[in-house]
């Protein structure tokens, strides 16, 4: 079974996997802010859905301090 990075994310709603691996390795990476792995998730969403990307960035704000390991 392959590892899904976008928990939460229906994935019938966006394809948004590619975007959602980075925001992991980010949150996991050293020297890379929360808030700016959250600010590349939002401008990697945005350019195919920016109503959408506004939702997923407001939902790792509230949320992803909760898995933020850098």
């Amino acid at each position: 079974m392959a590892k899904t990075f976008c928990s939460g994310i229906p994935r019938m709603k966006l394809q948004v996997e590619s975007c959602c691996e980075l925001h992991d390795k980010a949150y996991s990476r050293s020297g890379m802010s929360r808030k700016q792995a959250d600010a590349e998730l939002y401008a990697c969403i945005a350019q195919e859905r920016p109503k959408f990307a506004y939702v997923v960035w407001l939902g790792v704000r509230l949320f992803g301090w909760m898995f933020y390991r850098a």
